[in-house]
């Protein structure tokens, strides 16, 4: 099978090229990162350094492919809607023409489950519960207009199918694990609500799996949306006080109310957009309500359909993923 992986420089797309290239496909990776680029080039991709938002390298780019994995997107907690538009609605806008320019057989778009995130507990949902409204933030509203214009070119006649990985780990993330030690060294680690948290995380190689078991999967998927974990949902920080103990850190956290949180960054977020020319602040609301707040995911779908099987356990990728971390900090 010949494959476009978009995204191929970050954490997600660069492990489905690698086991894409480990089980005999072509590859062709978009992305914007050279240096990682070179890697890709080195395990047997063919490497262009684009920007989603280049329509016409986009649609030239899905000439002569089989399959299209759409994983590249802005992904922050805050930021400009123009640009988290621009990249997240009209990329996804641009691949979708290429591939129906180029009469692709199979597009994999990587969407989101923040897109069920309402500032709620939600436990056991499914891909037909009903979506945040209004969208907790910029990015999770631009994915949802993205899965709406994969929905729309699947009505068109495109193969489409919409995963819905939740929190990625693993030895190369530089997001979940590494940011809640580096928190927890700056002091800036406190449990935020009841500290009752249970949430679903992902290691990176069963998201990669579900990837390639969409390419694969039989016409009757097309269309779909699939819920993606590991299966194994968590308390939030009974795993932080586990990770840092295993890192040689002590958890001693204060409890903050998230009603108080969510005061206060709403107050930060005002001084930002107004007053610090829309820089970052230290937390968003949304950040805050994903450490407070429990929602885990209904998987069966996935399992039945799309016969997704997670093979690296919790236990096993959060060991694997803090030996990397431990090697890191020794380099």
């Amino acid at each position: 099978m010949k494959v476009l992986v978009t995204g191929a420089t970050g954490f997600l797309g660069k492990r489905v090229c690698l086991d894409l290239i480990s089980r005999g496909d072509t590859v062709r990776a978009i992305g914007r990162n050279k240096e990682i680029g070179k890697e890709l080039e080195v395990m047997g991709c063919e490497f262009i350094a684009a920007d989603l938002r280049d329509k016409d390298t986009m649609i030239k780019a899905c000439e002569g492919m089989d399959g299209v994995v759409h994983s590249g997107a802005l992904s922050s907690p805050w930021g400009a809607y123009q640009d988290f538009h621009s990249i997240n609605v009209m990329g996804t806008a641009n691949i979708i023409a290429g591939c129906e320019q180029h009469g692709v057989k199979r597009f994999v778009h990587i969407s989101t489950p923040s897109v069920y995130f309402n500032f709620k507990d939600r436990f056991n949902v499914k891909e037909t519960d009903p979506v945040a409204d209004p969208a907790p933030s910029l990015y999770t509203k631009t994915k949802l207009m993205a899965e709406k214009l994969t929905h729309a070119a699947y009505e068109r006649g495109l193969s489409t199918i919409t995963l819905r990985p939740r929190g990625l780990f693993g030895p190369g993330d530089t997001t979940l694990i590494p940011r809640l030690i580096n928190a927890h060294e700056k002091g800036r680690l406190p449990i935020i609500g009841d500290g009752s948290t249970t949430l679903d995380i992902t290691y990176i190689d069963n998201v990669s799996l579900a990837v390639l078991n969409s390419l694969d999967a039989p016409a009757s998927c097309s269309g779909q949306k699939y819920n993606i974990t590991n299966g194994e949902p968590i308390k939030l920080w009974e795993t932080v006080d586990w990770i840092l103990t295993q890192v040689g850190r002590k958890f001693e956290p204060k409890k903050i109310p998230f009603s108080l949180i969510y005061v206060i960054t709403g107050l930060s977020e005002f001084f930002s957009k107004h007053f610090l020319n829309n820089r970052e602040p230290t937390l968003t609301r949304y950040t805050a309500g994903l450490l407070a707040k429990s929602q885990t995911l209904d998987i069966s779908k996935a399992r039945t359909q799309l016969g997704y099987n997670p093979k690296v356990s919790m236990r096993d990728g959060l060991n694997r993923t803090l030996v990397w971390w431990k090697e890191q900090q020794r380099d």
